[in-house]
């Protein structure tokens, strides 16, 4: 969700502290009453009570969509709810252990990267975020799409993507052909020796 949503980490943790001021922390933080499933069930949207560019505190609306498969954000969400049955003022995550906190998910996330053998130190509370910006730039989303997906008011956002060796051979390609690049440019990059 944190990578479907371009959520910035702060927007989804919260701090024991935060937690046990109830008042405060329904008014600012995601619950569960901050998700709304479409009836068609193709989306979801969250409701940010707080964001980094929403300066007047009027709430931001984020969709998600339904990707149908093993990665899929809304289905994910479907699943917590079903499995955790909350009440619409708790908060949308939780740890069995304690808060859902920054260094909480930064630690989960190490584990699961190190089982999977990725080595888990360049990764930090960012890294949801810039890798949305990055996937949506190589998927060749425009940098106004990228901007509006990832709620940014600035041009801040160009510094959280690159551009990749296959999207500058495909722009190259297109550039110079018109047309779209061959689907040669979808395999592993080897550089040169």
């Amino acid at each position: 969700l944190a990578f479907a949503a371009f959520l910035r980490i702060g927007e989804f943790t919260y701090t024991t502290e935060e937690s046990k001021k109830k008042r405060t922390f329904t008014a600012t933080k995601l619950t569960r009453g901050d998700v709304r499933f479409s009836p068609t069930g193709d989306h979801a949207t969250l409701k940010l009570k707080r964001s980094k560019t929403d300066v007047q505190h009027e709430g931001v609306q984020v969709i998600v969509a339904c990707t149908k498969d093993a990665a899929c954000p809304v289905r994910a969400l479907q699943q917590l709810f079903d499995e955790d049955p909350q009440p619409l003022e708790a908060p949308l995550f939780r740890l069995s252990n304690g808060a859902f906190s920054r260094n909480a998910v930064l630690q989960k996330l190490n584990e699961k990267l190190q089982a999977i053998g990725i080595d888990p130190k360049p990764y930090k509370g960012h890294s949801f975020r810039r890798g949305a910006a990055q996937c949506a730039y190589d998927s060749g989303l425009t940098e106004a799409e990228i901007q509006a997906l990832g709620r940014w008011r600035s041009a801040a956002f160009q510094l959280y993507y690159k551009a990749s060796h296959e999207r500058l051979f495909q722009l190259n390609w297109r550039f110079q052909t018109g047309c779209p690049s061959p689907i040669s440019s979808h395999l592993p990059y080897t550089p040169p020796p």
